[in-house]
């Protein structure tokens, strides 16, 4: 198996598509407190949810992505 090329991620290009109630980033962690009953959800029948929030940047040639989730519920 290949070895990995393990790197930080640079903030700088990354864009919200619904953005949290509160979002920092902490060197290479964001700490996001998202919204109550916040989702992306396609039921077969009835209404679509489509407030769930996204942080994200195109990764151009970038093929496998690693991340590490924690949370405080």
């Amino acid at each position: 198996m290949p070895t990995a090329d393990l790197r930080p991620l640079d903030w700088a290009g990354f864009e919200w598509l619904n953005p949290p109630a509160s979002a920092n980033i902490e060197g290479d962690t964001l700490i996001a407190v998202t919204g109550n009953e916040t989702d992306f959800w396609r039921p077969s029948s009835g209404e679509a949810h489509d407030d769930g929030h996204f942080f994200g940047t195109p990764l151009g040639d970038v093929t496998t992505v690693e991340l590490e989730f924690a949370g405080d519920f």
